[in-house]
């Protein structure tokens, strides 16, 4: 990657694309299917305790949002050489995004003995997410 890709950025619009991500994952994970996704990935109480006490809640947080900065700054990069950035433009990269990512999430689910609803709660996440970030950050463009 050009080093001028990263001079072009709006490090403000990724933080909050990155933030709102994180924040749509907390109410999409908790409030809406918390239960449902350990369900669907097949675990239990006690795994779902032992991965908790695996890292602290604060690192988990910081590694999440790290992961989300990583993915506003691939987003608004696609968008820097856009001449006319609307919202829709950033929507449209983010849905392609998307498209990628859940073709990949696919692929890990196919060689995987996870209920169908394990990779549908993921991926749906992840299109909600990602046409958000792109729009937040075209809108900032």
């Amino acid at each position: 990657m050009h080093h001028l890709y990263l001079t072009r950025l709006n490090y403000l619009a990724v933080a909050a694309a990155a933030l709102t991500a994180f924040f749509i994952g907390a109410v999409w994970y908790t409030v809406l299917f918390g239960k449902i996704w350990a369900v669907k990935h097949g675990y239990t109480s006690e795994q779902l305790e032992q991965m908790k006490s695996m890292r602290s809640m604060p690192v988990f947080f910081v590694e999440l949002i790290f992961c989300y900065l990583i993915a506003a700054m691939g987003i608004d990069i696609l968008l820097v050489d856009f001449s006319n950035v609307e919202m829709v433009t950033g929507i449209h990269v983010g849905l392609i995004c998307w498209s990628i990512v859940a073709a990949f999430r696919m692929t890990a689910h196919l060689s995987s003995p996870k209920l169908i609803g394990a990779f549908l709660i993921d991926a749906g996440f992840d299109l909600i997410a990602l046409p958000v970030m792109g729009a937040i950050l075209a809108y900032w463009r």
